[in-house]
Order: structure tokens, then C-alpha cells, then sequence
């Protein structure tokens, strides 16, 4: 049984912990959803549970709304020559702890994870125009904690190739209008975000790692925060997808 919030203003509530990916239920947890608290009870068995409730599947409003939004991509720097050298057993449970430190940190600063993508996490702030400023900030913010906490885990005993090859993570970010909604059929309706400003962050990270750049964000983003952060222009750069050149900055 997976439980989703499908872009719910107030959130759903999982033990007490708001939740932005789909979460697999177990048997005592609790769900609070608005004023409503649900108690999670699994019945396994030959019979059929019985109940006098019928509950009938409605059909979900697909229409997408357009907003603006802050786009946060984190991924591991050099996963794949990681994985070739190391036993998989040993990546895969530091990316599990890097996944949950990771989301800690996006939830710690109002942000929200949308999805995971093989080493990378795709997060993002959403709001309205006023709101853009403070979305910025707070997704610089979750770069910033994300990255010191990334080196913290390389450096620390969880790690035990942590003499001979570095855990490190890039980010990347930017600002824009995109299209948020749920899409699927039914019965298998999902949130998500679209739109140019989703492909640009991601073509940010692309570039970051063929130049070896950690901490990315295009112009849209540099201007809510430059009177917050010191920020290096790294000068304009060719992305895929664009026909002009845009311009990069980094944190001073």
C-alpha cells in the first residue's frame, strides 16, 4: 500500500512528517490528512476482508497550473567511476544514507523532493512571484547544508573508502514559470513539474560535470539572491536545448 500527495495545498502527513514522494504504508502508522487522522491496519489472510464500506476510485483533475519555481538537482559527482570500481553493496547503502540526508535537509528549508533519478535528487520551491526571492534563498540554503553534509559523510566511518575515493555531490539550480500538476491515468496519477525551467537544471548539471563545477545556477536564480550571497559569474556557456549562451554563476 503507497500512499502519494498529489500537490495538495496542506500536505498529507506521514507519522508526523510531511510527505513529497510516494511513502509504502505499514501497519501502525498514521496519517493526517487535513483535520482527519487515519490509522494504518493491514488484514492478511485467505478470506477476503469484509467490510459494509465500499470505496469507489474518483477520477483526478489533470489540469496543470502555472507557477513559478525554484529547480534544486543534486547529484554524486563521478557515481559512475565509483560504481565501476566499488562493491555495488557499498554504493548503494551510502546513496540510501545520502537520499535521507539529502531529503532532511530539502524538507529542513521549505522545499520539496519531486523525484529520485539514479544517483540524483530533483527537489524544487514553488510558489508565486513575491515568493521568488525567498524560494532562492532557501534552495541556496539546502545546497549549501546539502554539500557540507555530503563531505561530512565522505570523511566519516559510514564511508569505508573514504581514503581513496572522495563522496562528493554537485548542485544545481534554477528559476522559472513551469507547469505543475498531476499526470497519469487512472489510478496511477503523479505530481510533477514541467517545463523549460525543470530541462535547464538539468542541462546545469550536465555542465557542471564536464567542467567540474559543484555549486551551479543560471541567472534567474543569481538575481533574487545576489543581495543575500556573494556570487561569481562564470560567464556565459553554450546548453544544449538553447540557441544562446546563458549566463552562470557560482557562490563566491
Amino acid at each position: 500500500v503507497v500512499l502519494s500527495d498529489l500537490s495538495s495545498k496542506n500536505g498529507t502527513f506521514v507519522n508526523g512528517r510531511r510527505i513529497t514522494t510516494p511513502v509504502g504504508l505499514e501497519t501502525g502508522d498514521v496519517i493526517d490528512i487535513g483535520p482527519a487522522r487515519i490509522t494504518v491496519q493491514m488484514h492478511f489472510g485467505s478470506e477476503p476482508f469484509e467490510s459494509e464500506t465500499i470505496l469507489q476510485a474518483t477520477e483526478v483533475d489533470h489540469s496543470m497550473t502555472t507557477g513559478i519555481v525554484t529547480v534544486f538537482v543534486a547529484d554524486i559527482c563521478n557515481y559512475t567511476r565509483l560504481s565501476e570500481s566499488l562493491p555495488a553493496s557499498d554504493i548503494a547503502e551510502m546513496l540510501n544514507r545520502w537520499f535521507d540526508r539529502a531529503s532532511e535537509i530539502i524538507e529542513k528549508h521549505n522545499g520539496e523532493v519531486d523525484k529520485y533519478i539514479g544517483d540524483c535528487v530533483m527537489a524544487l520551491w514553488r510558489g508565486s512571484d513575491s515568493d521568488a526571492k525567498t524560494m532562492a534563498s532557501e534552495a541556496v540554503r539546502a545546497g549549501i547544508a546539502l554539500r557540507e553534509a555530503t563531505q561530512s559523510l565522505s570523511s566519516s566511518r559510514v564511508w569505508t573508502h573514504r581514503d581513496a575515493h572522495q563522496w562528493g555531490c554537485r548542485i544545481s539550480l534554477n528559476t522559472g514559470d513551469a507547469l505543475i500538476g498531476t499526470v497519469g491515468k487512472r489510478g496511477v496519477q503523479d505530481f510533477t513539474v514541467l517545463g523549460d525551467a525543470v530541462n535547464v537544471a538539468f542541462r546545469l548539471d550536465k555542465l557542471g560535470s564536464k567542467h567540474g563545477l559543484d555549486f551551479l545556477m543560471t541567472a534567474s536564480t543569481a538575481e533574487h539572491i545576489k543581495e543575500i550571497f556573494k556570487l561569481k559569474k562564470l560567464g556565459p556557456y553554450a546548453v544544449k536545448g538553447k540557441k544562446e549562451k546563458i549566463e552562470i554563476f557560482t557562490l563566491a
